[in-house]
């Protein structure tokens, strides 16, 4: 259990046919970015949650270690073999979060290329970040509903409603140029059930 290790660990991640296998960390001001599960320095950091506590749309993220092929990297593996995701079992995923285990369904799923200004990548708004999603009224939730299924690369349509709880995960995209310029895969979900 990571929370006998470290307090920080807030949930737990495994993604099955990957190797994503990691607690689901958080500490103020992006301490997990380069930190490891013990807090000692760590190049390639964790896998962290952007908030202490559950939310609306609860956003998770870590590192695409290109070099490795682990953190978030095999989030790349999934996105180019996603006609599997169009399986319901497929993208049904278990993801434990704030001592919850949630059953999550893929929604949506798409990879933004480099920006000439990475100012105007959709990171902030796809996260919801940072005033959360609790910030908006219905409207505005059901255009981030929208916004996101008008962009899927994928091949089916899931009902989605505002009604909904969602899990963002976000990592680089998969050219190592293009993360200073806002290159970034996105998956989207929705809780479906929860273990108990």
């Amino acid at each position: 259990d990571a929370r006998l290790i470290n307090m920080d660990a807030l949930g737990y991640i495994t993604i099955a046919g990957t190797n994503i296998d990691y607690p689901i960390m958080y500490g103020d001001n992006w301490y997990y970015h380069t930190r490891g599960l013990t807090g000692g320095y760590l190049e390639r950091g964790s896998i962290y949650t952007y908030w202490s506590k559950p939310g609306k749309n609860i956003v998770i993220t870590g590192h695409n270690a290109r070099t490795s092929g682990t953190m978030f990297h095999q989030l790349h593996y999934v996105q180019n073999n996603s006609a599997k995701l169009s399986d319901y079992a497929n993208r049904l995923w278990a993801i434990n979060t704030f001592g919850v285990t949630g059953y999550w369904e893929v929604w949506a799923m798409y990879e933004e290329g480099a920006f000439s200004n990475p100012n105007n990548s959709s990171l902030v708004y796809n996260t919801c970040y940072p005033h959360t999603m609790e910030a908006m009224n219905q409207q505005e939730q059901q255009g981030w509903i929208f916004y996101q299924q008008g962009k899927t690369e994928l091949s089916y349509s899931v009902n989605v409603t505002t009604d909904d709880v969602f899990i963002t995960l976000v990592t680089c995209g998969d050219t190592h140029a293009a993360s200073e310029q806002g290159s970034r895969l996105y998956f989207f979900l929705r809780l479906v059930g929860t273990n108990g």
